[in-house]
C-alpha cells in the first residue's frame, strides 16, 4: 500500500466533509494554474486550492506533493490575509495530517484552526462550516488516541450539526459513525451501538433505495459485528462471575445474537 493509499484509506473517516468548512470554497475559481493557489491578485483562490488538492490525489502524488501545496497554499492565504480561505486550507491540513500519523504536528493545526473559526465567528457566520470544522478536529484528536478532546469535540459537533443540517443529511450519520469508533476504541461498546443505531436510521431515512445502499449495508455490517462483541463480552462475563442474574443475562445474550445474525443475513 502507497502513502497515498494510506492517507485516501484513513480520510474516509471524515470523508463527507471535505470541501465542506469552507465558507469560500464555492466562489469563482481563478484561469491561474492550480499548482499555485495564490488566486487573483485580490486575493486567494479557495475554489482553485481545492481543485489543485484533488488532482494531486488524483494523480496519487500526495505523498510527495501534498504538504509543499498546502504550505505554499497556507502562505498564500496569509499574504492575502484571507482567514476565510485560511480556515479552508486548515482543515484540509487536518485531514493529511491525521492520515499521515503527524498528531503532533496536528495537534497544533487543530488548535490553529478552532481558534481561527472562532475569531471568524463561524459558528453564527456559517454553521455548517462550523459543524464541520468541529468535525475535522475531532476526528484528529480521536486518530491521536486524546479521547477526551475528541469527545468534547464531538459533542460539540453533534449541538452544531444539529442546529445546522438537515435531519436527513448523511453528515450527521458519518458523525454518529465517527462516535460510535471513539466509544469503541475506549472500551464502551454500549455506547457505540447506540451511535451506530442512530447513524443507520438516518441513512435508511434518507436513502432512496436503502436495501440497495452501500452505506446503509456497510452500517448494518458493523452494528451486527458489535452485537456479537457484546454477547461475547457477556459471556466471558458470566464465565468469570458466576451466573449472577442469569435470566436477565440469558435475554440479553439471546437478544443481541439474535439481533446479530438477523443484520448478517439481511
Amino acid at each position: 500500500m502507497t502513502d497515498n493509499d494510506v492517507f485516501n484509506a484513513n480520510k474516509a473517516d471524515a470523508d463527507e466533509t471535505r470541501h465542506a468548512a469552507s465558507p469560500t470554497a464555492d466562489a469563482e475559481s481563478s484561469s491561474a494554474d492550480a499548482d499555485h493557489p495564490r488566486g487573483n491578485e485580490s486575493g486567494f483562490d479557495a475554489r482553485r486550492f481545492l481543485q489543485g488538492l484533488d488532482a494531486i490525489f488524483d494523480a496519487h502524488e500526495a505523498a510527495e506533493q501534498a504538504e509543499p501545496y498546502l504550505l505554499r497554499a497556507t502562505a498564500a492565504a496569509e499574504r492575502a490575509h484571507d482567514d476565510e480561505g485560511l480556515l479552508t486550507v486548515l482543515n484540509e491540513t487536518m485531514g493529511f495530517y491525521r492520515s499521515q500519523g503527524r498528531h503532533d504536528a496536528n495537534a497544533r493545526i487543530i488548535q490553529r484552526t478552532l481558534a481561527l473559526a472562532s475569531r471568524l465567528c463561524l459558528a453564527e457566520y456559517d454553521p455548517q462550516a462550523w459543524a464541520t470544522t468541529l468535525i475535522n478536529a475531532a476526528t484528529g484528536m480521536r486518530a491521536a488516541r486524546r479521547y477526551d478532546e475528541a469527545e468534547s469535540l464531538y459533542h460539540r459537533a453533534l449541538v452544531a450539526a444539529d442546529a445546522a443540517f438537515s435531519p436527513t443529511d448523511r453528515r450527521l450519520a458519518a458523525l454518529h459513525n465517527n462516535l460510535s469508533m471513539l466509544y469503541g476504541e475506549t472500551g464502551r461498546p454500549e455506547h457505540a451501538r447506540n451511535e451506530l443505531e442512530r447513524a443507520l436510521r438516518l441513512l435508511e431515512a434518507s436513502s432512496p433505495n436503502a436495501d440497495a445502499d452501500l452505506d446503509v449495508a456497510s452500517t448494518h455490517t458493523n452494528l451486527a459485528l458489535l452485537l456479537l462483541q457484546l454477547r461475547q463480552s457477556r459471556s466471558d462475563a458470566r464465565g468469570e462471575d458466576g451466573n449472577g442474574d442469569g435470566n436477565k443475562d440469558d435475554a440479553t445474550h439471546g437478544k443481541n445474537g439474535d439481533d446479530a445474525a438477523r443484520m448478517l443475513d439481511s
